[in-house]
């Protein structure tokens, strides 16, 4: 008889901070190695707020994802599907940048039902409708990461700023499902 323990990675207890602070210039430090993002051969289009992003791979630590380097780049946090593949694949971006400017995904409280959301990749175009837009805690990962048999997209960034903490208290998550791979 063999006995053996199946260890299940830890879920984080929050969803990523992807806003800076208001009224200032952030100076970031030098990324990490062991933070570093994997590269990807992948676009992430959002035709109605005319963006176009390259999307890099975070790594999930203990403490969650650390996104304070994506800069104009998409952040798909590892430990949720892998983009275009079945399940539910969660990609961040700054509301609010370094530079004291809106982030890429300021404006993504806009997007409604039937937006369409796009992934280049491989030669294809993995085309996305917006079936959700919600408010969550900072501390509802289950509503983020819920797993899927279907091809989803969750798209996460920060709102609601308080000027008080500094802090944002609450994400936007849009969810959006394949429609058309062409």
């Amino acid at each position: 008889m063999v006995n053996f323990t199946v260890q299940a990675e830890s879920a984080p207890s929050t969803l990523p901070s992807t806003g800076f602070q208001h009224g200032r210039v952030t100076a970031l430090p030098k990324q990490p190695a062991a933070k570093a993002y994997a590269e990807t051969e992948m676009l992430l289009e959002i035709p109605k707020l005319d963006v176009s992003m390259p999307i890099v791979g975070v790594p999930q630590s203990d403490s969650g994802w650390d996104v304070t380097w994506l800069n104009n780049s998409a952040g798909y946090l590892v430990g949720s599907a892998f983009p275009t593949w079945a399940g539910n694949t969660v990609i961040t971006a700054h509301v609010w940048d370094v530079h004291n400017q809106p982030g890429i995904f300021s404006d993504l409280k806009t997007l409604g039902y039937g937006d369409q959301v796009q992934i280049q990749a491989w030669g294809q175009t993995y085309t996305y409708e917006v079936r959700e837009s919600k408010l969550v805690t900072t501390k509802n990962v289950n509503a983020v990461l819920q797993s899927s048999d279907y091809d989803w997209l969750t798209l996460v960034t920060c709102e609601f700023y308080n000027p008080f903490t500094g802090d944002y208290l609450f994400r936007r998550a849009v969810r959006a499902v394949l429609v058309s791979v062409k």
